[in-house]
C-alpha cells in the first residue's frame, strides 16, 4: 500500500505490560484518516476478493470502471459482521506488510464461492523470505469490534491454538495447494518448509490483530487475553491493539465506495 498507512497509523511496541507473556503492540491514529488512502484501501479490499492482475487483461477490452461495477456486487458481503470482519482482515494484512515486512502469499477471501461465505480456520498466513528460503511463518487471526466486547480477543487466541494444534494446520495445506495450482515462484520454498516443518517450528510465530472502535476499547480485553494465554500456550505471540475513531462509519464509507449492498443485520 505504498507505505501510506504510515500517514495514518503508528505502531509502537510496549516494552513491559501486565497482560501476559507476549509482545504487545499499540497502534494509534497519528492523523485523521487521510482522503488519499480511500482509493488504495478500496483497491486492497477488491484485490483481496478478486485478482486484479488477472482482471487487468480484461480491462484492456473493457473499462476499469465498468469492470469494477460488474464485480463489486460479488466483492462486498451483505452481512454487516462479515463486512466489518473482512475489512479488519484486509487492514491487518496490510499492516503486517507495511509495518512488519511480511508477505501474504495467498489471499484467502478469493476462494469464497459466494460473497457471504464464511471461511473457517486461521485468517491468514504471513511469511518472510530470505535468500530464496522461508525464514518465518506467521499464523494470523483478526478480531474487529465496534461495540463493547471483552472476550473476542481471547476467542481469537483460542482459534489460533485450535488450528495450530492439528498435526498439519489447515491454513498450511490451503496455502500449499493454492501455490501449486498457480505454479507460484514461491512454491519450492514453501514445499521445503512443509516437508521440513518439524525442524522449523522455531520459525513459526503467531499474530493476533485487534481492530477496535476507540470509544469501546477497554483494557479488560487484554486482561482476558492474559487469562487465556496462561492456559493457551502459543510461543512467539504478538498482539497488536489498534484503536480507530469512528470505525463503523469509516468502514461503511469505504464499502459505499466499492458499491456496497446495504447490510441486513448488525453485530
Amino acid at each position: 500500500m505504498q507505505n501510506i498507512l504510515s500517514k495514518w497509523l503508528e505502531p509502537k511496541s510496549v516494552e513491559t505490560h501486565p497482560y501476559g507473556n507476549y509482545q504487545l503492540i499499540e497502534t494509534k491514529e497519528k492523523n485523521p484518516f487521510p482522503s488519499q488512502l480511500i482509493p488504495l484501501i478500496c483497491e486492497a479490499m477488491i484485490n483481496a476478493r478478486i485478482d486484479l492482475g488477472y482482471y487487468s487483461t480484461l480491462a484492456k477490452q473493457y473499462s476499469w470502471s465498468k469492470l469494477i461495477q460488474l464485480l463489486s456486487g460479488n466483492v462486498s458481503p451483505t452481512f454487516l459482521p462479515m463486512q466489518r470482519g473482512f475489512f479488519g482482515e484486509v487492514l491487518v494484512c496490510k499492516m503486517l506488510e507495511e509495518f512488519h515486512g511480511y508477505h501474504i502469499p495467498v489471499q484467502k477471501w478469493r476462494y469464497a464461492i459466494t460473497k457471504n461465505q464464511s471461511l473457517t480456520g486461521t485468517d491468514a498466513l504471513a511469511i518472510r523470505v530470505s535468500n530464496g528460503k522461508i525464514s518465518e511463518i506467521c499464523f494470523v487471526e483478526t478480531k474487529l469490534r465496534t461495540v463493547t466486547n471483552k472476550v473476542a480477543a481471547a476467542e481469537g487466541l483460542n482459534q489460533l491454538k485450535s488450528d495450530y494444534s492439528k498435526e498439519i494446520p489447515d491454513i498450511i495445506l490451503f496455502v500449499l495447494n493454492r501455490l501449486e495450482e498457480r505454479n507460484d515462484p514461491l512454491l519450492p520454498a514453501f514445499q521445503s518448509y512443509f516437508l521440513n516443518r518439524k525442524d522449523m517450528t522455531d520459525n513459526e510465530c503467531f499474530y493476533l490483530g485487534l481492530i477496535w472502535e476507540t470509544n469501546v476499547w477497554t483494557d479488560e480485553v487484554l486482561v482476558n487475553v492474559k487469562l487465556n494465554s496462561d492456559t493457551v500456550k502459543l510461543p512467539r505471540l504478538t498482539v497488536n491493539q489498534t484503536c480507530i475513531k469512528d470505525l463503523a462509519s469509516l468502514i461503511a464509507m469505504l464499502y459505499r465506495k466499492i458499491g456496497m449492498v446495504e447490510p441486513s443485520d448488525d453485530e
